[in-house]
């Protein structure tokens, strides 16, 4: 081997290794270094970090890698896997299984290649899901990460609309954002608001918000309308409240049918009336989601139950035309990487802590940080697949769980009169 590639390999087996070891006793760490990487990959920075053998090893793997690690130290040492973590862990089993099944009949690459994404959203969600990080820690990791992220996206925005309009024409830069780009700066929002405090905060908000907008991403908006009824759901319980919300959406709903009417003509116009009236890419997903089940239903009952062997993908045919593109659902990608199984199982680590959450916020009046972000990441899963760093969105929101029920039954325990039983003598 040559020198210099050993001398890299050392160097950076030891950076590895350095950085698993501060992730053991500072967890929070491993939020940017999973948030800003994702973000870095959706955004086309995809530069390999080293090769072995022909296999690239790209910052997405590396911080997958490093959390497992991590986690392992963490369980060698003696610290239980909490109850949070057991489902995601249940998923990484079922997609190693499937990463075995797929070895002979694809090889290595293709099947490491199809399942990229997925097991660093598992390493990630099961990571952060099995740990107990003050919530204040969390909170500024994850405002701090994601603002940074948000107006990052801003200005590729912004870039993009001054070199190529708002109607683009060249093939795969249609719109400002891709869809996981404008989710990040959506959530950035939600982080901003969080805060609760009037001034700079607010107006990087409205200044991010305005940028969802400009993204053009209609699951996006959906998601972000949805993120926003459920802080409104929290924080307003009496009628009037809700009648003066319902009335200022219906006054953005008509500013916003006011707009398309009065820029018809112009390039803003064309492109908004664009985005809110197509609808060929969902009759699309749905033709190519119908496909999908019907053939994971009428195929082997073993896929139809563990999923399929790693590397098969999701091809089908759809509009007669054979395409081998994403399954552009997270809820299909789930059965067909893990079957039924996996479908059970990403409920259980998502949606029902997402329910949990939301009910605990309606009994206290006062929102999580982590509601709105993950609402808007559940409505993105019907139309794409999430991003490691959802999971580490999802992972927290179930630690955060978790480590309030233990708190609540160390109360309770306290609470509890202690009642010493009288034995008889003799």
């Amino acid at each position: 081997m040559d020198f210099g590639a050993l001398l890299v390999l050392i160097t950076g087996l030891v950076v590895f290794l350095t950085l698993a070891g501060l992730l053991v006793d500072r967890p929070e760490w491993g939020i940017p270094l999973v948030a800003l990487g994702a973000a870095a990959t959706v955004s086309g920075f995809t530069r390999a970090l080293s090769s072995f053998a022909g296999f690239a090893v790209y910052i997405g793997d590396a911080a997958a890698a490093a959390l497992l690690v991590a986690l392992g130290i963490q369980l060698l040492a003696g610290r239980p896997l909490r109850r949070p973590a057991f489902g995601w862990a249940g998923l990484l089993l079922l997609a190693a299984l499937a990463l075995l099944r797929g070895l002979g009949a694809f090889g290595v690459q293709a099947v490491v290649q199809s399942y990229r994404n997925e097991l660093q959203l598992l390493c990630a969600g099961l990571f952060f899901a099995a740990q107990q990080i003050p919530l204040a820690r969390v909170e500024l990791f994850l405002r701090r990460t994601w603002v940074a992220i948000g107006i990052c996206m801003s200005a590729v925005a912004i870039l993009f609309v001054l070199r190529f309009g708002l109607n683009s024409s060249v093939p795969g830069r249609d719109r400002p954002l891709n869809a996981s780009q404008a989710l990040l700066t959506s959530q950035a929002v939600f982080f901003l608001l969080a805060r609760g405090r009037q001034g700079k905060s607010n107006w990087l908000a409205a200044y991010l918000g305005f940028i969802v907008l400009l993204s053009q991403q209609r699951t996006v908006w959906i998601a972000t309308l949805l993120a926003t009824f459920a802080i409104w759901s929290v924080l307003a319980p009496s009628g009037r409240m809700k009648q003066r919300v319902s009335a200022a959406v219906g006054a953005l709903v008509a500013l916003l049918i006011a707009l398309m009417t009065v820029l018809s003509e112009t390039t803003a116009g064309i492109a908004l009336q664009k985005t809110v009236t197509e609808d060929r890419t969902l009759l699309w997903r749905f033709e190519g989601w119908s496909y999908l089940v019907s053939q994971q239903i009428d195929g082997l009952g073993l896929n139809l139950a563990l999923g399929n062997p790693a590397g098969k993908g999701a091809a089908r045919r759809v509009a007669g035309q054979f395409t081998t593109v994403s399954a552009h659902s997270q809820w299909i990608t789930e059965l067909l990487a893990g079957g039924i199984i996996a479908l059970i199982l990403f409920a259980l680590v998502t949606v029902v802590p997402l329910t949990k959450t939301w009910r605990q916020d309606l009994k206290l009046r006062v929102p999580s940080p982590l509601l709105a972000v993950t609402v808007a990441a559940m409505t993105f899963t019907i139309s794409y697949q999430l991003g490691p760093e959802q999971g580490v969105l999802f992972g927290l929101l179930g630690a955060t769980l978790g480590t309030q029920a233990a708190v609540a039954n160390q109360a309770r325990g306290a609470e509890e009169p202690r009642v010493v039983e009288a034995h008889p003598s003799g």
